[in-house]
């Protein structure tokens, strides 16, 4: 290895995932479901054990390791290691030191981050915006995140959220649909995954997706259906990648980026929404002179691992957490 290894641990909505990460390389992984209603502290024990099955796979030890890097889907207070706030995921978080439950447990210094920021470094630095010093993240999977860089360096914030709350960009004066976050028609509560389940809840559903209890629906099923015919399905695809269309439009306007990367699960069915996204932002994103150019991400399963890796072995070996 050319570098000591990383603790990874990415604290998804649905998912956590716990990986041992060198560089661009994921040398072990675990997946466990997040149980994220039960709050962080019933999910550590899990970590703990998922880590000590990767270290075992890799006949390693935590003495191993370089550090700890979390990726939190929520708010998070960079220079304190402490999260702030998750919509209903997580609850308990802001009350959780994972500094003090790293370093007790593995004897490793940690780096908190948003999520979507560590998968916005992953992609940056090992994935579709290598080489790039100006683009913006988006996540699409349980919620929606963002991640910003600008010249070369990943846009934080005085209170270390700047970039990371795209999902929440209200899209709409005349809706009544409340998102998670107390606003109304953020672009995560029109197309997300957790709002499709909720509107799939809702509503009668026939064709394809009247099989499966709607709380088992994700966007892949979606395209799946599509494939079969299923018009229903077509249906909240054109209204998903409208919703996505419009918030990159957005983020161009704000942030001036010359390319968008698209990341997350959702994105897996990337010859499904990339065409129509582009096709929205060239004839409304006002950016005479030049194409912004859209992109699916390289690594849409693990890229806030791979940024957390790199962010840990950065910061550390410079002996603090910045940009």
């Amino acid at each position: 290895m050319s570098r000591q290894p990383v603790l990874a641990i990415d604290l998804g909505g649905t998912e956590i995932k716990i990986g041992i990460v060198d560089g661009a390389h994921i040398l072990a992984e675990r997946k466990i479901p997040a149980l994220a209603g039960r709050g962080l502290r019933a999910a550590l024990d899990r970590v703990d054990e998922a880590t000590r099955e990767c270290l075992g796979e890799l006949s390693m030890d935590s003495g191993s390791l370089c550090g700890c890097g979390v990726a939190f889907a929520g708010l998070v207070d960079c220079g304190e290691n402490r999260a702030l706030g998750s919509n209903g995921k997580y609850e308990d978080a802001a009350t959780v030191d994972m500094s003090r439950w790293a370093k007790s447990r593995w004897g490793l210094e940690l780096v908190l981050d948003n999520d979507a920021r560590m998968a916005t470094v992953g992609e940056w630095q090992f994935g579709a915006g290598a080489g790039v010093s100006d683009l913006v993240v988006v996540t699409l999977g349980t919620g929606i995140g963002t991640g910003v860089v600008i010249d070369g360096k990943v846009l934080v914030g005085r209170h270390f959220r700047a970039g990371n709350l795209g999902g929440h960009i209200p899209l709409s004066v005349d809706s009544n649909v409340m998102c998670s976050c107390g606003n109304r028609a953020c672009a995560e509560s029109l197309a997300s995954t957790w709002a499709l389940r909720r509107d799939l809840a809702a509503e009668s559903i026939e064709g394809d997706l009247s099989t499966a209890e709607p709380s088992e629906i994700g966007f892949q099923e979606i395209f799946a259906a599509i494939e079969n015919g299923d018009d229903e399905a077509a249906a909240i695809a054109v209204r998903v990648i409208r919703v996505w269309s419009t918030l990159i439009v957005a983020l161009i306007h704000a942030y001036d980026p010359d390319l968008v990367i698209l990341t997350g699960n959702v994105t897996r069915s990337g010859d499904a929404i990339l065409p129509g996204i582009r096709d929205y932002v060239n004839q409304y994103a006002w950016t005479p002179g030049y194409e912004v150019r859209i992109e699916q991400g390289e690594y849409p399963a693990i890229a806030a691992l791979l940024g957390a890796g790199y962010v840990v072995t950065r910061d550390l070996n410079d002996g603090k957490h910045v940009q």
